[in-house]
């Protein structure tokens, strides 16, 4: 974000964030994050443009903000000592998404997977993946033949984000048991990939 820290953390600062992300959320939800104006975000926060800009450099900082603030539970130290950290990771995105499934479900409706907020949600979605993986709080990846760890890193995101489009924004919707053995098929499974094994 283009506020610091600091400014961010007092009370009128927590209270800015939340209104202006709350409008955001509320306006992607009847229309494209590409039609948000912010003008209308701040008329629905009741905020002045330069209060927005003062924390905010434009819409797209700020949506990243509500996934931050969405995300707060899943944060990569919440993975330290998880058996089934991946599958830990893909539950506590799938409660996420469950109780704000009205919001969730008509922010979609209006914005396609091949759109600005679907580029952003995968954009940060990837790179909380990669980083809890390349950290090993969610499994201890095994690098063999010379494969840097950032590649092998890239490929469990990727594919965990795969796993989560298709349980939740597909026509054709799989069950959480579903995706879990996914996991396991595609990520996991040392004895068909090699690639990644369980935290000891």
């Amino acid at each position: 974000m283009k506020a610091d820290e600091q400014r961010a953390a007092t009370r009128a600062g927590r209270r800015i964030l939340n209104g202006m992300s709350d409008a955001l959320l509320e306006l992607v939800s009847e229309q494209s994050l590409e039609q948000v104006r912010v003008n209308a975000i701040c008329e629905h926060a009741d905020y002045p443009r330069a209060t927005f800009y003062n924390y905010f450099a434009d819409k797209y900082d700020l949506i990243n903000h509500c996934w931050a603030r969405f995300a707060a539970s899943m944060e990569p130290q919440d993975f330290e000592g998880a058996s089934d950290g991946f599958h830990t990771l893909f539950d506590r995105f799938a409660n996420l998404f469950d109780r704000h499934s009205e919001l969730m479900k008509a922010i979609f409706a209006h914005n396609g997977l091949d759109g600005a907020l679907m580029r952003s949600l995968t954009s940060y979605f990837t790179a909380r993946v990669r980083e809890s993986c390349r950290t090993n709080h969610c499994y201890r990846l095994e690098v063999s033949d010379g494969m840097p760890q950032d590649l092998l890193a890239d490929f469990c995101a990727n594919t965990m984000l795969l796993i989560v489009r298709w349980t939740f924004l597909s026509t054709t919707p799989i069950s959480r048991e579903q995706a879990h053995a996914l996991i396991d098929q595609l990520i996991i499974n040392t004895e068909t990939s090699g690639s990644a094994s369980r935290k000891k």
